[in-house]
């Protein structure tokens, strides 16, 4: 279990009341289970007296959050007008509450904040016999509920069988995981199916990069499929295993990929998946759903059906309204795919992997959906030649390396539809900036848990130091952000 909320915040005021005696110079404010029997241990708050809030994190969910609060804070205390009293008063903390404080005409005003836990949805996975999972072969059956803490329908207790995922993510000792019900449910408020993503955001300190693509999807783009996924606390066997992404697995069925093939370009491909190199860029192309087997009919046809479309694309007609690539190609689709991978500088996007193409029934090719962000938008955590190009936020990138995206934008009714679609979303830059900062204000509790159980931010374990930590990240991102967002409408506007 987490160390006790350090205190922090002091003052030298006097003053003969709420908690403190003649002389009393520390301002301080505390849960203690003599005073509240719920709470699974006591609780010091951290105080900023310069800004004014009092804030912490209850260590394990409870269900009554009216609580009995003991402090001192240098004078007399009221709440909306009426007197609270040091370990007697019980108040309702189940949202903030402010408190103004006087002494001696001197007035100050804080305000409480006390997160449950984390306040998010909590996802219970039992494994049979509590078997570890321990590869990302073998399915391990075992059961899943889900607490939806009023973002969405609770899930009851469901069988499941759930293994490891991920290409280098499944290396880190925080693990991401695949979940496979035993028949289709709503999950997490969305649309029912049996196959689902935990993703462990290891590297993405602000816990929230995929979480934003997935939103900008839905906001700008105009994908066939655009994803959904809720931030939650993960339990594995009773043990808090930290915050998780869980997500909708991409696959081709009608409340996802609506037909055809979901293929992905793929580098980091294992040797025994269903992998083909095209013809021209040699590009590997990865099958993914649904699957095939290499040497099949139906494996032939798609082989065919790509190298067909690079023909086309490279070719010398290759902009012929009856004959060229665009007779094959969603170039909305491309435009969609392109704006959010070069917005966020994603490295893997420059036809590496997690490149996701669908392959439709009737021979089209659509790009998406997206994928894998958590090293985007200035997060590319390894020390290569080409580290600080992909960490600036100037500069193109998939524009320059990925082969087909490339060649379209000497397609000038390409270009034009990047320029019409971005100035929608430069135009709402504020509400993304916004947007930043309130999924960041939900997580922070959540960065806190996390940081306890895996030490990302800090080694110390303190909640001031660890959510001062966890705000200059968001600070360094939303500074990042910006500066691209800047950087790409004047780049654009010379295309």
């Amino acid at each position: 279990m987490m160390m006790s909320l350090l205190l922090a915040g002091c003052g030298d005021d006097k003053g003969n009341g709420n908690g403190g005696g003649e002389g009393q110079t520390f301002k301080y404010f505390r849960l203690t289970t003599a005073l509240n029997p719920q709470l699974p241990k006591n609780v010091t708050l951290t105080m900023d007296s310069a800004a004014g809030t009092i804030e912490g994190v209850i260590p394990e969910p409870i269900s009554n959050m009216t609580l009995v609060p003991e402090f001192w804070l240098g004078g007399e205390v009221t709440m909306d007008g009426e007197a609270v009293e040091s370990g007697v008063t019980a108040i309702d903390f189940s949202e903030p509450v402010v408190f103004n404080v006087e002494l001696e005409g001197d007035k100050k005003v804080y305000t409480v904040d006390i997160w449950n836990y984390t306040e998010l949805p909590i996802v219970h996975i039992t494994t049979d016999s509590n078997a570890p999972i321990v590869d990302k072969e073998n399915w391990i059956k075992g059961t899943m509920r889900i607490e939806g803490k009023g973002r969405f329908a609770d899930l009851s207790s469901t069988a499941i069988e759930i293994r490891g995922r991920g290409n280098s993510t499944w290396d880190y000792p925080k693990k991401p995981y695949a979940i496979k019900l035993g028949s289709k449910a709503e999950v997490a408020g969305m649309p029912a199916h049996k196959r689902w993503v935990l993703l462990a955001h290891w590297n993405d300190k602000v816990t929230l990069r995929t979480e934003l693509a997935f939103w900008l999807g839905r906001e700008y783009a105009d994908f066939d499929w655009k994803q959904g996924g809720e931030q939650v606390e993960l339990f594995l066997n009773g043990q808090h295993m930290g915050g998780y992404f869980l997500c909708e697995h991409i696959k081709v069925d009608k409340n996802r990929i609506p037909d055809g093939y979901s293929i992905e370009i793929d580098a980091k491909a294992a040797a025994d998946e269903p992998v083909f190199f095209t013809d021209i860029t040699n590009l590997p192309f990865n099958v993914k759903d649904p699957e095939v087997s290499v040497g099949s009919l139906e494996f032939g046809t798609i082989v065919n059906s790509i190298n067909n479309f690079e023909a086309l694309l490279f070719g010398d007609k290759w902009l012929d309204a009856e004959s060229g690539y665009k007779t094959i190609a969603d170039i909305g689709s491309f435009v969609d795919w392109w704006l959010s991978n070069e917005f966020s500088k994603n490295k893997d996007a420059a036809f590496e992997t997690s490149c996701y193409l669908n392959l439709t029934a009737d021979g089209h090719i659509k790009m998406g959906p997206l994928w894998d962000y958590d090293l985007g938008w200035g997060n590319y955590v390894f020390n290569f030649d080409i580290t600080p190009y992909i960490n600036n936020p100037e500069g193109f990138w998939i524009k320059e390396e990925a082969a087909w995206i490339y060649r379209m934008f000497d397609d000038p009714e390409f270009v034009a539809l990047v320029k019409e679609k971005w100035s929608r979303m430069y135009a709402d830059k504020e509400l993304i900036i916004a947007k930043i900062h309130e999924l960041a204000a939900r997580q922070r509790a959540s960065a806190y848990m996390n940081d306890i159980r895996w030490r990302r931010l800090t080694t110390a374990g303190d909640y001031s130091l660890i959510v001062r930590y966890y705000d200059r990240e968001v600070k360094d991102f939303v500074e990042w952000v910006t500066r691209r967002l800047d950087w790409m409408e004047e780049a654009i506007k010379e295309l």
